[in-house]
């Protein structure tokens, strides 16, 4: 970010407590992939076909950017590349690409892949807890030893806690209605205290706010759903992955560029302005053609091969 790049304005304390939630984002997102994964597994009926469908959603862009970053970072001392030995540089691109970087303790490249070594971990779950239910008589036994376990790796590692808010969901939701009167109170209040919580409290407690958003997001005819169907979000949720991997990178570039501002004597407020247009208008833009080009055409390459 651009807050250790020596062209960041300085920020009101309030300010700044908001600015360093913004990262509790993602786990909005492990939500959604706890709701949908087990469905897309039962979906396919089949662990192959289940885990063709998920390498293709993740790695052709994933697998495209670590090449990018791999090849150029070295030279424009990217991050971790900076300075680098022939060792550790083969040590990360091999940890990195197949996302053992993090359980061992090893810097990550992509700072952002930290999430899909917990996305893969959900899916292996997943298979196994389907799996497991599917060769055994007593499913009720083998479904409430696999929901404590769930349980206990949730308080292990509480940045799980919001895929199983997604099961309970996927479990429960035709129970659940919340009202416009309720939304229009609930949501603005649950969105600020989700983001708080998550980030100073605990991720176990920003579930119930999470819960709320969650809620009003699926229910047909609230007014967050409305406002997701939209055609500016519908395209936002579209280029989103893309947008997750790519931003960090397009942000890096526009700090390289805001040095040399700084250097040629702009002031600090103007080069951070000039870095904020920069990025909101270039992400999109990167985004889009990211989509288009690695996760539609070559993802459909890719399924041409493997299926």
């Amino acid at each position: 970010m651009a807050n250790g790049s020596g062209f960041f304005p300085r920020m009101p304390a309030a300010l700044m407590v908001g600015w360093k939630t913004l990262g509790e984002a993602v786990g909005l997102f492990f939500v959604i992939s706890g709701f949908v994964i087990p469905a897309s597994l039962f979906r396919h009926r089949s662990l192959t076909r289940f885990f063709i469908d998920r390498v293709l959603r993740i790695m052709p862009l994933f697998v495209t950017l670590h090449l990018l970053v791999f090849s150029i970072g070295p030279f424009v001392g990217y991050k971790w590349l900076h300075g680098i030995d022939f060792f550790h540089y083969t040590l990360l691109f091999f940890t990195n690409l197949t996302f053992t970087a993090l359980p061992l303790g090893l810097p990550l490249v992509q700072r952002n892949s930290w999430t899909l070594t917990y996305e893969w971990a959900f899916y292996f779950c997943v298979a196994a807890a389907w799996v497991i239910v599917g060769r055994t008589q007593r499913r009720r036994s083998a479904l409430a030893l696999i929901g404590l376990l769930a349980i206990g790796l949730c308080i292990i590692f509480p940045a799980c806690w919001p895929f199983l808010l997604g099961l309970a969901f996927a479990r429960f939701l035709p129970s659940l209605y919340m009202s416009r009167r309720l939304e229009i109170v609930a949501v603005p209040i649950s969105l600020v205290l989700y983001f708080y919580v998550a980030q100073y409290v605990s991720i176990l407690a920003s579930m119930a706010f999470a819960a709320v958003l969650f809620r009003a997001a699926l229910q047909d005819g609230t007014y967050t759903s409305r406002f997701l169907c939209t055609r500016p979000m519908q395209f936002l949720g579209m280029i989103s992955y893309s947008i997750y991997l790519v931003h960090p990178l397009v942000m890096f570039a526009g700090e390289m560029i805001g040095h040399k501002f700084v250097h040629w004597g702009v002031s600090v407020p103007v080069t951070f302005i000039i870095f904020m247009i920069y990025t909101i208008s270039v992400v999109p833009i990167m985004s889009f053609i990211s989509y288009e080009l690695v996760e539609v055409r070559l993802k459909k390459l890719l399924r041409v091969r493997l299926t």
